[in-house]
């Protein structure tokens, strides 16, 4: 495990232990944590080719799409862990996203299944969901995640996260959103939900 890993488990953790420091503060100090974290584990280059994995065909076609509008060249979509486990056996894919809960095998058991595998330990996946609660972020990155994206996204979201995947071209763009699209908080700054 990860020295920055371990650092934002126990922040998370402990953090009745963290004397002084409101419930505000410790979500920022984790967002920081979770963002440097994240850095360091981007450093493929740009993103050709991404797979989306949702069971919800609004959520998986938006993502497409928005990916697509990002520069991502290629953007093949699944709609189930299992199904998507040949298609990534057959394509090296650069960037997956994953939405943690669907039917039969979860975004995060998929996760896992990826980071066992040779072939796949090194890819960037990210999972998508609704839950913000900060055990089940620290959930993903003790799995792997390269970063965990909140529903509902919009393109300007998605592009933030991504920024270090995107094609030059795409990160120094204005954002087109939708007019449907609507920013989302960053995961660690939503309310926990109980």
């Amino acid at each position: 495990m990860k020295a920055d890993e371990l650092c934002c488990m126990l922040a998370v953790g402990h953090r009745d232990r963290l004397h002084g420091i409101d419930q505000k503060s410790t979500k920022i100090i984790l967002e920081i944590l979770f963002e440097n974290w994240r850095a360091k584990r981007m450093k493929n280059a740009t993103a050709k080719k991404a797979l989306v994995i949702d069971d919800d065909p609004i959520s998986r076609k938006k993502l497409c799409r928005i990916l697509q509008r990002l520069g991502i060249e290629q953007v093949e979509e699944s709609q189930t862990g299992e199904e998507a486990l040949p298609q990534i056996k057959e394509t090296s894919f650069d960037l997956i996203m994953v939405d943690w809960y669907m039917p039969g095998m979860t975004g995060l058991e998929l996760l896992q299944t990826l980071r066992a595998e040779e072939r796949t330990k090194q890819t960037s996946v990210f999972i998508v969901t609704t839950e913000g609660r900060q055990a089940q972020i620290i959930s993903a990155i003790q799995a792997g995640a390269t970063g965990y994206i909140m529903k509902p996204f919009s393109q300007e979201s998605i592009k933030q996260k991504l920024s270090p995947f995107l094609p030059e071209t795409s990160k120094s763009q204005d954002s087109d959103e939708d007019p449907e699209e609507h920013p989302s908080e960053s995961p660690l700054m939503a309310q926990e939900s109980h």
